[in-house]
């Protein structure tokens, strides 16, 4: 009897997914960084304008039905290149001199965007964890996205970049 509970707790643990986070290489679909979030998870893109020379920071949070939803776009200025109009339901604001535009409701299944070391593009997690994604991943386009993964595919990929 222990043996088919067992068996049991395995099948129901690769029946349970849960939503991750991933970066990946968007050519060779190599993942870079996996993450499991949380529907609370919120998360932001940001690269250095090449004319602006400032940051512009996109905001994302999970949808629940595993898309990507962009709630929020900061930058400080509208010049080129930059937003310049707002869609239905969102408002822009000024504070100190970052301009916000909010009310965004975005979704997105998947992220496609080039990174180079120049533009210092970066992925923040929660506020906490930052990840310079062109010493994570090279210059190149990469794709962000989120997945359902069970416990051992999950496990399969963050053991596979432990050896990378």
């Amino acid at each position: 009897m222990g043996g088919g509970a067992a068996i049991l707790a395995l099948v129901l643990a690769a029946r349970i997914t849960f939503p991750v986070l991933e970066l990946a290489a968007f050519k060779t679909g190599k993942v870079i960084l996996s993450r499991m979030i949380s529907p609370e998870t919120t998360f932001a893109l940001g690269f250095r304008h090449s004319v602006e020379l400032s940051f512009v920071w996109d905001l994302f949070r999970p949808d629940g039905e595993d898309r990507l939803v962009l709630y929020e776009t900061r930058f400080h200025s509208s010049n080129a290149g930059l937003p310049s109009s707002l869609a239905e339901g969102e408002t822009i604001h000024l504070e100190k001199d970052i301009l916000r535009i909010t009310g965004r409701r975005q979704r997105i299944a998947s992220l496609h965007f080039w990174v180079n070391s120049e533009s210092e593009n970066t992925l923040i997690i929660n506020g906490k964890e930052t990840y310079l994604l062109a010493e994570l991943a090279g210059d190149g386009l990469l794709e962000l996205s989120l997945r359902r993964r069970d416990i051992f595919s999950y496990g399969a990929l963050k053991f596979k970049s432990l050896l990378q």
